[in-house]
């Protein structure tokens, strides 16, 4: 691997003229170390100039399409996709990056239809049947979904996010011996992999095994502390398993995910649920108020908000809670959104 490289020398590499595939390919390097180091926003810059060169690997593809996952700034990368496109029409690398797009943005349908384009230019990249295994799980099409997992997999065995992402569908599905295996071919491959080990904490949670599912989250917590990388996801979800019978260190872990991430509704939420067990009415309302302000659908806060409401007498606020939650209930019924155990696009 490359040294680490300045902030200077990446500003002085990318103000450079384009005069040739070599230096098209230092690019491209430069781009995969600065995300390898986390380095998100200078990567996607670095790895934008690779991928208009026409000189990436599907590899630098994957990579750039990343940045935008952890950025979250979907709009511009679509239209920065888009624009490319028109100068390289039919590239599978660029539909490949909109369909990953659209499907962070929750465009299932669009993001089917772009690799629908990419099947009939490559149908034997792992990318495509990985990306559509995804849009599966969202559309609870559980069997297509599972296939396409697998199919990815045959295609590209040594790839560990592959096999956590399956791990993941398998614990949703709440085939937890399967979401073990899964999970265990991921950690051979990379065993500092902290996203599979936080899969393992759920699984063994809905297993009943209380102790390998705390020996799973605490691994995952402390791989992300060693690598100084800010997920509040283990924290989050650590706290949730415990939440019916060890409610204060459930709080402990909750009000640390919040902290980290004082964005994220699910913490909010599993930090109000928590509260109520406690018999902390007011606080659980603080946190749930405060889960659907960062996500206005999420149903089951208005249910026990309305639930609080009407505990302390408030008939009013207690209404109009449950007046949403039905609606919000009703219009997922009506689109066929069922409430799943696990998003595949939370993180």
């Amino acid at each position: 691997m490359m040294g680490v490289v300045t902030k200077v020398s990446v500003a002085l590499l990318l103000l450079a003229p384009a005069t040739g595939v070599a230096e098209h390919s230092q690019s491209c390097s430069l781009g995969d170390e600065q995300f390898m180091q986390q380095r998100y926003r200078e990567a996607q810059i670095t790895l934008w100039k690779c991928v208009a060169s026409g000189t990436e690997t599907p590899d630098e593809a994957v990579n750039l399409a990343s940045t935008y996952r952890e950025i979250k700034n979907y709009d511009e990368g679509l239209a920065r996709v888009r624009d490319e496109m028109k100068r390289r029409h039919g590239d599978e690398d660029l539909i490949y990056m909109g369909a990953f797009l659209q499907f962070r943005r929750g465009e299932f349908e669009n993001s089917v239809a772009l690799l629908n384009l990419a099947y009939k230019l490559n149908p034997n990249d792992w990318r495509l049947h990985q990306l559509y295994a995804l849009n599966y799980v969202e559309a609870g099409w559980a069997s297509a979904a599972e296939q396409e997992f697998n199919r990815a997999i045959t295609l590209k065995s040594d790839l560990p996010e592959l096999y956590y992402q399956l791990a993941r569908y398998y614990y949703t599905m709440s085939a937890f011996g399967k979401a073990v295996t899964a999970s265990e071919k991921a950690l051979a491959l990379a065993p500092q992999y902290a996203d599979a080990y936080d899969n393992l904490g759920l699984t063994y949670a809905g297993l009943g095994n209380y102790s390998a599912s705390a020996d799973n989250f605490e691994k995952a917590i402390k791989l992300n502390q060693e690598h100084n990388v800010r997920d509040e996801w283990p924290l989050v979800d650590y706290g949730a398993s415990l939440e019916d019978h060890d409610p204060n260190q459930a709080m402990e872990l909750l009000q640390e995910a919040v902290q980290m991430n004082s964005a994220n509704a699910t913490a909010y939420y599993e930090l109000g649920r928590t509260m109520q067990n406690l018999r902390r009415d007011s606080d659980a309302e603080i946190n749930l108020r405060e889960a659907i302000i960062h996500d206005p659908t999420y149903t089951n806060a208005y249910y026990i908000l309305s639930a609080l409401a009407r505990k302390r007498g408030d008939r009013v606020a207690s209404t109009k809670y449950l007046a949403e939650f039905k609606r919000l209930r009703d219009q997922e019924k009506k689109d066929k959104i069922f409430d799943q155990i696990l998003s595949m696009r939370h993180r």
